[in-house]
């Protein structure tokens, strides 16, 4: 192989080499089935609020701490009322976007100091 590497071309060693089958998704409508879930809207540190504040807290600790399991523990306790958002953080997590997610439950700085 040379570089520059092409997947169709790795995948093809694989499945030559290993007997590795790899499954595809299907075309609809010209994107891919997957592409759909990275077509999730995109969060907004207001769509946290509905969590209580110490769980927001907790999000964003994880995410400093680079912890997907926390992170996910955390999800589970997002009601089902509000999938949109646990979605939203698990392709986060996903996609190992730890700042992303520190971005939305950063803590506000919003206590000025007084002299």
């Amino acid at each position: 192989m040379r570089k520059p590497f092409e997947t169709k071309v790795i995948l093809q060693c694989l499945t030559n080499h290993l007997g590795v089958q790899f499954q595809y998704g299907e075309v609809v409508h010209g994107i891919t089935d997957t592409s759909s879930i990275e077509a999730q809207p995109t969060l907004q540190a207001e769509d946290l609020q509905v969590m209580p504040a110490e769980w927001i807290t907790s999000l964003y600790n994880t995410a400093l701490n680079c912890s997907s399991l926390e992170v996910e523990e955390l999800i589970a306790q997002i009601p089902p009322q509000h999938i949109t958002l646990a979605t939203g953080l698990q392709q986060l997590i996903h996609n190992y976007e730890f700042e992303k997610i520190m971005h939305l439950s950063k803590p506000e700085q919003t206590h000025p100091t007084t002299h």
